[in-house]
């Protein structure tokens, strides 16, 4: 059955692709990103890296790209553009940025922006020394 359901993390896991895609024929930075584009009728072209894109409706024999949804949900998070005909879809340089942060990075990112966690993290940091400096 056909449902139009993304699941979580379809839409970072494709961000991602597009950036690996990106970087392989324009190299790292953002100079290019206008020129790299992904067009609405290239969702196969995604399903080896992310077999998941494919919707399968066993009672009609079809089957749908999320593709479109996905890179819509990317346009309302602000990590693409896209062109004015509606046909091609590029990163934006948040969408950059997003996709080339590691797990640690996201982490950090995290850290940074939401200051609630300081107190904890000064209060292990505390008792790590305390620990310390009584075991040496």
């Amino acid at each position: 059955m056909i449902t139009k359901k993304l699941s979580k993390g379809m839409d970072v896991k494709l961000l991602s692709i597009i950036y690996k895609r990106y970087t392989k024929v324009h190299g790292y930075g953002t100079r290019h990103l206008d020129q790299f584009k992904v067009i609405l009728t290239a969702g196969e072209l995604f399903t080896d890296d992310m077999p998941e894109i494919v919707e399968f409706d066993p009672d009609t024999n079809t089957q749908r790209y999320l593709l479109i949804d996905i890179l819509k949900e990317l346009l309302a998070q602000g990590y693409v553009e896209k062109s004015d005909d509606n046909k091609y879809y590029w990163l934006t340089e948040a969408g950059y940025d997003f996709a080339a942060k590691s797990k640690f990075e996201h982490f950090v990112t995290y850290l940074n922006n939401n200051s609630g966690w300081a107190l904890p993290i000064a209060f292990i940091s505390l008792l790590v020394s305390i620990v310390a400096l009584y075991t040496s």
